[in-house]
């Protein structure tokens, strides 16, 4: 999906390259969780599983010096066309890299004092991949550095559970068929997408995506086996509390 298909994830997930449209309520309250976990304006950030950077330009934008790191090279080549493009090329930089094999990818680099990954960027193989992946995350970290996970919120889904959702935008359509698999705890999504093409509709493929689901608790305990202390949690971007009613897990933990 992310390596052949990511110009059609880019059209449903990153809508656009203007640092406009980017969710500016979610750098802010990631400037708000940087602030209370001691991380200052000019801290060295990294985002995993960046996309086509809408955190990490805005985090540039805001002063902070920002690698962002993603699997796919249409959204890293179209991250780096807005950063060229809004002069915060010297802030921010962008890599094509494995989520599984970060800590190799950038051993070269200085520590980092905050990392983020949003988005719901983990949990698409096993869990022990989950957790070295967050061990590779806490070698790469300062000595006081801070991790902030965004992953969908497990009881959410339980509790408003939706076989079907269609997405549209413009000429394209997503198609979600979703089936819990409580057992294993994890999703498993059809994703189709479709194009209009003359009054009907016309498919352009159909991708399987099956991902973990994760309640607090389970991300409690993946902090504590991976060398991170569990500082707080949130339901969504606003910083409420979270709840079985939203749909966010945001996890805060400062490395051990």
């Amino acid at each position: 999906m992310f390596i052949e298909r990511g110009d059609l994830f880019l059209k449903f997930f990153n809508l656009g390259d203007s640092l406009e449209s980017l969710a500016p309520k979610y750098i802010e309250a990631l400037d708000r969780i940087f602030s209370e976990t001691g991380v200052s304006t000019g801290g060295r950030v990294l985002d995993l599983c960046c996309s086509s950077g809408r955190y990490a330009l805005n985090l540039a934008k805001k002063g902070f010096n920002v690698t962002g790191v993603d699997i796919s090279p249409i959204a890293i080549k179209q991250a780096k066309k807005t950063a060229e493009k809004t002069n915060l090329k010297n802030r921010v930089e962008f890599l094509v890299g494995d989520a599984r094999k970060v800590s190799k990818l950038l051993e070269k680099k200085e520590s980092f004092d905050a990392i983020i990954n949003t988005g719901t960027s983990i949990g698409y193989y096993d869990d022990d991949t989950d957790k070295s992946i967050i061990r590779q995350l806490n070698k790469l970290a300062s000595s006081n550095g801070v991790l902030v996970i965004d992953v969908a919120n497990r009881d959410y889904m339980i509790r408003h559970y939706q076989p079907v959702n269609i997405n549209k935008l413009g000429d394209y359509e997503l198609h979600e068929h979703r089936k819990l698999d409580l057992q294993e705890s994890r999703v498993e999504n059809t994703w189709e997408f479709y194009q209009k093409n003359e009054g009907s509709l016309k498919h352009l493929v159909t991708v399987p995506v099956c991902s973990r689901a994760y309640s607090l608790h389970e991300l409690v305990k993946l902090f504590e086996k991976t060398g991170w202390k569990y500082c707080n949690s949130y339901g969504n971007f606003e910083l409420e509390p979270l709840t079985m009613d939203t749909e966010r897990i945001i996890i805060v933990g400062k490395k051990v």
